[in-house]
Formats: C-alpha cells, structure tokens, sequence
C-alpha cells in the first residue's frame, strides 16, 4: 500500500535529472577553474555545459556551449561542440 511519502518520493527519472545537475555544476566549476574565471562569469558569457557524444576516448561526457542570441526568435540557441563549443577531452 503506498502512503503519502511513496506518492511524493522522486521516481528514477527524477533522480537521473538530479545527478546529470550535479554532474553539469561540476564540469562547469571545474572547467571555470581551469579557465580562471567564476561560472557566474561563463554563464554571464553564454556558456553553458551540455552532454557530449562525440565518443571519444578522452571525452568526460560533456561540453560548454556557446549560446548565441536568436534575434528574430528572441531566444538563444546553442553552438555545439562542433561548431564552437569545448569537448571536454
């Protein structure tokens, strides 16, 4: 029988979205840091991690975007690290 609590509990989904979080606040600490700069000021630059699958042996898994304006839309869109971003390699 479910309670309350079990009704309230975060699911599996829940739980990945958390860690793939703290997984991104930490690339982007530890890329700032290596950048000697604060994420306040990347963030204030337009960058942004992201999952990487370029596949990559050296890859950690992630990326900084670069997100650029979109001055018709009035929103931004992200360059990948293809065309702009950092791989994390």
């Amino acid at each position: 029988m479910n309670t309350p609590a079990d009704d309230l509990a975060p699911g599996p989904r829940y739980q990945a979205a958390l860690k793939a979080k703290a997984d991104a606040d930490a690339f982007e600490a530890q890329y700032a840091h290596d950048s000697g700069v604060s994420v306040a000021f990347l963030h204030a630059a337009g960058r942004q991690a992201a999952p990487c699958h370029c596949e990559d042996e050296l890859c950690t898994g992630w990326q900084m975007l670069h997100l650029e304006p979109d001055t018709e839309a009035g929103h931004q869109h992200a360059t990948s690290h293809l065309t702009g971003g950092d791989c994390a390699r």
